[in-house]
């Protein structure tokens, strides 16, 4: 399990603190492919944009309960985070999106190749 923040206030995972409150996301190239070589190349496909398209103003929390611990799930076997069945083994990750309204807006800041 993975510590997770997320700046995708759009997303309906998205929570007060900047944190995700999916029980699992997946992190993926943004071509499909198995490797990247930067951030931009990586997305978090989990986004699912809000019903009400309005991002939060008051950054009241999700209806969702927020989990600190996420599964994470990556396919992004380029990076040093990656392990094996297709799982990131960091302790921590950042989902950056702010204003995105697309799951390919979305990058993992935690990415290393």
């Amino acid at each position: 399990m993975t510590n997770v923040t997320c700046t995708a206030e759009y997303c309906t995972h998205w929570a007060e603190g900047n944190l995700c409150s999916a029980d699992k996301i997946v992190v993926k190239n943004i071509e499909g492919g198995r490797e990247a070589s930067s951030i931009d190349e990586t997305k978090c496909e989990t986004f699912i944009l809000r019903q009400d398209d309005n991002a939060p103003t008051d950054k009241a929390s999700s209806p969702h309960e927020t989990t600190p611990q996420v599964a994470v799930g990556c396919t992004v076997d380029s990076c040093e985070y990656w392990g094996q069945g297709d799982r990131c083994i960091a302790s921590h990750i950042d989902i950056s999106g702010l204003d995105v309204k697309h799951e390919e807006g979305t990058a993992c800041e935690t990415f290393d190749s």
